[in-house]
């Protein structure tokens, strides 16, 4: 049976080539950013990658990368056949539900675990090396 066409409503994503920020991470940004605001309902489907490219004047590539960062986060969830929807939970959602974290003292009150995980390091950046099963390097810097 071959599929319908499905009107998609996406958020309104401007790009702004001059800004310096890589589009690629702009188009996450929005995305991501749609999502947290629920502009982009758990479980909506995203339009493809190739449309949504058209769409945004970039390449392909672009929202790809855009995409496949999203679905590492947990924003996202592709099946084949079934294309890419919005995750019905975030990650914000597991993390808020985290405990605080208390200090030694009884009855003080420590920082939520979420803004602590919210607030960690990434890395800063990946090295030209790999493992031997191909996995990238990535380097720490505080």
């Amino acid at each position: 049976m071959p599929k319908r066409a499905q009107k998609l409503n996406l958020p309104t994503i401007r790009l702004r080539r001059t800004h310096g920020v890589p589009l690629y991470q702009q188009v996450h940004a929005a995305l991501r950013d749609a999502i947290l605001q629920v502009r982009i309902a758990p479980g909506d489907r995203l339009p493809s990658t190739r449309t949504l490219a058209q769409a945004l004047g970039v390449s392909r590539n672009t929202v790809e990368v855009a995409y496949e960062q999203l679905l590492a986060e947990g924003y996202l969830k592709a099946r084949v056949g079934s294309g890419t929807r919005a995750a019905r939970a975030t990650p914000e959602t597991y993390l808020r539900d985290l405990p605080l974290i208390t200090k030694d003292a009884p009855g003080r009150r420590g920082k939520p675990l979420h803004r602590i995980a919210l607030e960690a390091c990434y890395p800063s950046r990946v090295a030209g090396l790999a493992d031997p099963d191909g996995n990238s390097l990535h380097l720490f810097e505080s």
